[in-house]
């Protein structure tokens, strides 16, 4: 009887360790399994995110602008002389290229702006006319400028410069920049037609969703235009003349103005 109850008590303490590794075991598989299951799900959110990133800030990194622009020019030897404008467009195409991967604090980036073009086109119709001093007397005089309406502006050039932007939810952005823009500017000014250099200096910021933006810039640039214009000269006078730089002389004359240009321009953006 006594080697049978020993009997029974080993079999049930063997029993009960088999089953106990059998259960230690099984909690190790499905620790295991639990781990992987975790690790799974922690790589793709990883992943979520790294395309979301992608979607928000690296596949909308180009735009392509379309403007609306309000502009003037302003003569700076005429006091308060200045054009406004009556039809004005630009477009402009670039890239942000931005200066770190990650954003911080998860929703911030600085980059470098560079749009390879920008074209800009003014026609202007408004001419005011402000009181000019004479020198050479006591009394001040009031002296009209012949320019005609319908004046043209075309500037075409290049921006460089830093931008902010932020991300504060979602896809929505919201930016901010400063960019530098040497420009070719030419103006027809009634039968003249001047041709400068202007270093153009441009603020802006847009806002952002997807895609599309809406944004708005002031745009602003000072330059000494050298104009040419057609003298109306007889043709006996003209063969009279031996010199060739007296002929040039007569049939051409050149002046210098000093003009600034003053603009606002509100634009659709498409990025991608």
């Amino acid at each position: 009887m006594k080697k049978l109850l020993f009997t029974l008590a080993i079999a049930f303490l063997s029993a009960t360790s088999v089953f106990a590794q059998k259960t230690d075991e099984t909690q190790r598989r499905i620790d295991s399994l639990q781990h992987v299951v975790n690790q799974l799900s922690e790589n793709m959110e990883k992943t979520e995110e790294a395309t979301l990133l992608d979607k928000i800030w690296k596949e909308r990194a180009k735009y392509f602008n379309i403007s609306y622009v309000n502009q003037e020019l302003q003569f700076k030897e005429l006091e308060n002389t200045k054009l406004k404008s009556q039809f004005g467009v630009a477009i402009s195409k670039g890239r942000t290229y931005y200066l770190h991967k990650k954003p911080i604090l998860k929703m911030i980036k600085f980059g470098i702006d560079w749009t390879q073009f920008d074209i800009n086109y003014v026609k202007y119709s408004e001419l005011e006319e402000g009181n000019i001093n004479n020198n050479t007397g006591d009394s001040e005089e009031s002296k009209e400028v012949d320019l005609a309406l319908g004046t043209h502006q075309v500037d075409v050039g290049m921006h460089f410069g830093l931008s902010l932007t932020v991300n504060p939810v979602s896809h929505l952005k919201v930016s901010g920049y400063y960019r530098f823009a040497p420009s070719a500017s030419i103006i027809i000014l009634d039968s003249e037609v001047s041709a400068e250099f202007v270093p153009f200096s441009v603020f802006g910021g847009a806002i952002a969703y997807k895609a599309i933006s809406f944004g708005i810039e002031a745009r602003t640039g000072s330059a000494t235009y050298s104009s040419i214009s057609f003298n109306e000269t007889d043709e006996s006078d003209v063969e009279n003349m031996e010199d060739t730089n007296d002929i040039m002389n007569s049939l051409f004359n050149q002046e210098d103005n000093k003009l600034k240009t003053v603009s606002t321009r509100f634009y659709i953006s498409f990025r991608f």
